[in-house]
């Protein structure tokens, strides 16, 4: 797959999924050419906007103007999905500068042996939740998630603890990853949470975004597509 349909499909994915988180906190949404838009407030982690074409300045700005109406919004934040828009001059200013990768996996054996699995009752989120960094009452993962056929919330348990997690959302063209966390020197790529993934997944790519130099995912078959960004105001 070409890197550019990558991208798109890395920036489609990603829209998915966080239309999927802000709808279960009842969101009020709207999706054209140039950009996915939350017109209700989006739980922390979450922006209000990702645009989907590049050179979207001037239809941007009319969404910045547009949200700004509506003070029940209050702080949000715009992923510029080409790192090309300009919105200092609006009050915003870069709060992330990333990279989004993708790729198709490649096949490092089965995964059969490694204790990768999902999780799929209230009290495995809770933990998840808990060993990702966030507490019951505060993390942004509605109980309703769980029962998305399209999301599934990764959980490689040492002891009898979570050592490391990561969700993926199937959008049909591609396989998102995100909301990954390890502990010590580990990663979830050195893991093999992406053969896993693959498994799941047979075929299709896996896409997502890092703010981190994450190491060796070339070597997996995971290559850097462009520069995206986030903008608070």
């Amino acid at each position: 797959m070409k890197r550019e349909v990558l991208r798109q499909a890395a920036i489609g994915d990603n829209i998915g999924w966080c239309s999927a988180v802000c709808a279960a906190h009842g969101s009020n949404e709207i999706d054209n050419s140039y950009a996915w838009v939350n017109r209700a407030p989006s739980p922390r982690f979450y922006p209000n906007v990702i645009t989907r074409l590049p050179k979207a300045q001037a239809a941007v700005t009319k969404i910045v103007h547009a949200l700004r109406q509506r003070p029940e919004v209050g702080e949000w934040s715009i992923k510029d999905s080409f790192r090309d828009l300009d919105l200092a001059s609006l009050g915003f200013a870069p709060v992330i500068e990333a990279q989004w990768y993708g790729g198709h996996p490649i096949w490092r054996g089965s995964t059969k042996e490694r204790p990768w699995e999902c999780i799929n009752t209230l009290r495995d989120l809770a933990r998840w939740a808990g060993a990702w960094g966030e507490g019951v009452a505060s993390h942004p993962f509605k109980n309703t998630l769980l029962a998305d056929e399209r999301i599934r919330f990764w959980r490689f348990c040492r002891g009898g603890q979570i050592a490391a997690g990561g969700i993926s959302y199937a959008s049909g063209s591609a396989i998102g990853l995100s909301n990954w966390f390890s502990g010590g020197d580990e990663t979830v790529f050195t893991l093999g949470l992406t053969d896993a993934i693959a498994d799941a997944y047979p075929g299709l790519p896996i896409v997502f975004w890092s703010a981190e130099r994450e190491a060796g995912l070339e070597e997996l078959g995971l290559k850097p597509l462009g520069g995206l960004r986030v903008w608070a105001g």
